[in-house]
């Protein structure tokens, strides 16, 4: 049996999420590590816990950040072809209802929709998104 190819988007997807992960382990194992416990006096020396102190290195956020901006650069490569065609813009009433349900959870009242709707603030799609998320 055959296994379904997978485009290049998604094998380079899969490699760079697994690095993220693994350099995610990484962190939580050396932050862990670090907290070593008292040894206790029945302990030789040798079998005594030494305490790792996290280089710069390890706990730099960058190899996360390069993973991110790399996934980011593969998908809008991919999304953003010259023959890709985006889906037209969707009415103010779809938008609002999408955005709220998205961060608040539920549904707009009707209150809300007809004062979306009839404001002719060119902002106002980024104004309700910051005033959904400051409440």
């Amino acid at each position: 049996m055959k296994l379904p190819s997978r485009s290049r988007i998604e094998l380079a997807a899969i490699g760079l999420l697994a690095s993220a992960c693994a350099v995610g382990s990484v962190l939580a194992k050396t932050n862990t590590s670090a907290k070593a416990s008292k040894p206790n006096a029945s302990q030789s020396g040798a079998d005594k816990p030494i305490a790792v102190q996290p280089s710069a290195k390890r706990t730099s956020a960058k190899p996360v950040e390069d993973t991110a901006h790399q996934i980011d650069a593969m998908i809008a490569e991919e999304v953003f072809k010259p023959d890709t065609k985006l889906a037209p813009r969707i009415d103010d009433a779809t938008y609002l209802r999408r955005v709220w349900l998205d961060i608040v959870g539920d549904i707009p009242t009707p209150e809300h929709v007809t004062a979306f709707v009839l404001d002719p603030a060119k902002d106002k799609r980024e104004r309700v998104v910051n005033e959904l998320l400051d409440k």
